[in-house]
């Protein structure tokens, strides 16, 4: 619940400083419906840009959807379908602050929020998406979090239809679908400069620049009060009996132990934030560990698939493969694909460094590329990049000090 309040409260003061700015310009004045509608519009912008960072990533919640909802054709629209949909938020929520098309636009807006909250729902009832995606990477919310945050925007939206002949335009009918459209356009360059043209601006995963893997692995475990049940043999009274005293009634013949025991949580734990990470060799052990405690340099390819990936980043990777071997720097490949075809595909590119296998689930989430190349250090990532950025050898040499 902190994040939904964290979320309308930031919302709400945008609402205010909203409706306060167009009051100051076109004397709307400060009505409940004008900062409702304005709350409302905020939290989409933010919503939609958050999300525009890392399109991709809101692609693959996307995917997890059409699978439980036996939609799987729709797997290849994902990120066309991503895309879209922040766009298409994005542009909602600028014309509901500027009062363009109030029927036109607060009846996509219904129907968005009413899409969402079923998908909210169908997370909530099922527990088959563990996460909605409504503020990618950036704010994690549970399905019980985002269903009650959009039942709350499906009430806002209910006051500000009941009051809809009270929002005026802020700008003339032409005047705001020029600026709708100018604005859209490179709303939607955004979304692509953070996919297609490189990776993500804001990198809000564990895996990103500067963040030490092995730190997120480790998990704070519950701080527990192990309590046991002693019965009086005189009385028959019953005593909860901590640790520390257990020894000491055991050994009292007064008292008896019943068998029966609980745990009471003092202090709750903090769970590993990267919880999901292994790799396997051929021969089906994981090493995980040993890669991760590698206290030298090492360079990582990452590769969902690699007859899906891009041919012409390869060519760059096996300079890259050379310089490792010359240097004595360990480098290394992840992939979802069997070890038959990544042999096969290793021969073809002419590469001699190892591939081991992972989740696609694990390599769409380190690295939005296919492939991309990471370089790390003990476990910390120093530098992360896409398949059309691939690194020459000096950069990689500068950020290494060789």
């Amino acid at each position: 619940m902190e994040d939904i309040i964290k979320i309308f409260g930031g919302s709400f003061i945008a609402g205010l400083i909203i409706t306060a700015l167009i009051n100051v310009f076109n004397k709307h004045g400060f009505g409940l419906v004008n900062i409702v509608k304005n709350t409302f519009g905020a939290l989409f912008l933010f919503s939609a840009t958050v999300k525009a960072i890392d399109p991709t990533g809101t692609a693959i919640k996307m995917s997890e959807y059409f699978e439980e909802l036996h939609l799987v054709f729709m797997h290849p629209f994902s990120l066309t379908f991503s895309v879209i949909m922040i766009v298409l938020e994005f542009l909602l929520g600028l014309a509901l602050i500027m009062g363009w098309r109030n029927r036109l636009t607060l009846g996509l807006l219904i129907l968005m929020n009413v899409f969402f909250t079923f998908l909210t729902g169908f997370t909530t009832v099922t527990g088959k998406v563990t996460d909605c995606g409504c503020f990618g990477d950036f704010i994690k919310q549970t399905p019980m979090e985002s269903f009650i945050k959009d039942l709350i925007l499906l009430a806002l939206l209910w006051i500000i239809f009941l009051g809809r002949k009270k929002i005026k335009e802020v700008f003339t009918d032409s005047k705001g679908l020029i600026i709708l459209g100018f604005i859209g356009l490179g709303f939607l360059y955004f979304n692509f400069a953070n996919f297609y043209f490189d990776k993500p601006i804001v990198d809000f995963r564990p895996y990103a620049v500067g963040k030490d893997i092995n730190a997120q692995r480790v998990e704070i475990a519950d701080k527990l009060d192990y309590g046991f049940q002693f019965k009086e043999l005189s009385s028959g009274k019953l005593k909860r009996v901590p640790m520390g005293e257990y020894a000491k009634f055991k050994a009292d013949i007064a008292w008896e132990f019943t068998g029966e025991q609980d745990n009471i949580i003092l202090e709750k734990g903090i769970p590993a934030v990267i919880a999901n990470y292994a790799a396997f060799n051929e021969d089906g052990d994981e090493i995980t560990d040993e890669l991760l405690m590698d206290e030298g340099y090492s360079i990582w390819v990452l590769t969902k698939n690699v007859d899906e990936s891009h041919n012409e980043a390869w060519s760059k990777i096996e300079v890259i493969q050379n310089y490792a071997q010359n240097n004595s720097i360990r480098m290394y490949a992840f992939t979802s694909s069997v070890f038959e075809t990544t042999n096969k595909f290793k021969h073809k590119h002419g590469l001699s460094f190892p591939f081991y296998e992972a989740d696609e689930t694990l390599i769409k989430t380190v690295v939005r590329a296919n492939p991309g190349v990471l370089l790390l250090k003990n476990g910390i990532v120093l530098g992360k990049w896409q398949h059309k950025h691939i690194p020459e050898v000096n950069e990689l040499s500068k950020l290494m000090n060789l």
